[in-house]
């Protein structure tokens, strides 16, 4: 078997250098390219949370300031929609259900749970109404009435 000079040696060891570059390189893009991705998937999914938030909240301001959407709750309807509808700052539909606790569960007085979901727009504007299966937030808050107004308890999970 032919053995290598110190020219061959150093050739080998540059083509080893050269080609371990390489497949560094190409995992670096590799990773870059899912780091992108996922940073995506992050910023679409905390614009939707903020979304159901802001929904949840405008439910509750809505939920407050019309007694007639109370009362249907106050009368045993299991659950009504506060609110719904589209936020251009976060290119999201959303829309709130509102639903009363019973008082036994609830010694501070009536309390109201909100539920909002919130979806990406897809294109078109007849989905506005219609949830698209795929990408969905959703957050729940706590409501109590204090008189006329309703006062924030906490987030639910």
């Amino acid at each position: 078997m032919a053995r290598l000079d110190e020219c061959g040696m150093a050739s080998a060891f540059a083509l080893a250098a050269v080609l371990l570059l390489l497949a560094g390189t190409a995992s670096l893009l590799v990773l870059s390219g899912h780091n992108r991705l996922a940073a995506r998937e992050a910023v679409q999914t905390t614009r939707l949370l903020e979304a159901a938030r802001s929904g949840v909240r405008l439910g509750a301001v809505r939920l407050e300031a019309e007694a007639d959407l109370r009362r249907p709750l106050e009368t045993g309807a299991a659950e009504v929609e506060a609110a719904s509808g589209y936020f251009e700052k976060n290119d999201a539909f959303y829309r709130v259900t509102a639903k009363r606790l019973p008082t036994e569960d609830t010694p501070d007085g009536a309390a109201y749970l909100l539920t909002a979901a919130s979806w990406p727009r897809a294109g078109s504007e007849r989905q506005a109404t219609v949830e698209i299966s795929g990408k969905r937030a959703y957050a729940a808050a706590l409501y109590c009435l204090e008189g006329t107004r309703l006062a924030f308890v906490r987030w639910e999970r």
